[in-house]
């Protein structure tokens, strides 16, 4: 939560003044706290059988698929790495439901 905290901090500070900032960030959290003052944008790819693709095109607004698990499998990692990705996202879901 702290991480969240400052961050939003800091960047809210540094668009005041009308400076430009630009941000990479894989944190849906701080993406939806900062989409008042920042545009958001993002780069999406399809996992595909033995590997993903990407089409290096700029999208507008908030990526909306995620895959950080399907990457691990196709990487080879182990099924119990697999495993507990998927039981703590469940877990995540269920506290949010």
């Amino acid at each position: 939560m702290e991480r969240i905290a400052g961050a939003k901090g800091v960047l809210e500070f540094l668009i005041q003044n009308n400076n430009m900032v630009m941000v990479a960030t894989h944190d849906l959290e701080l993406a939806n706290l900062l989409s008042p003052g920042y545009s958001l944008f993002h780069f999406s790819e399809k996992v595909e059988n033995e590997g993903y693709v990407f089409d290096y095109k700029i999208k507008t607004g908030l990526l909306q698929t995620k895959n950080a698990i399907r990457l691990l499998e196709l990487f080879g990692y182990p099924e119990v790495v697999i495993n507990s990705a998927n039981q703590y996202l469940d877990s995540r879901r269920n506290e949010i439901n």
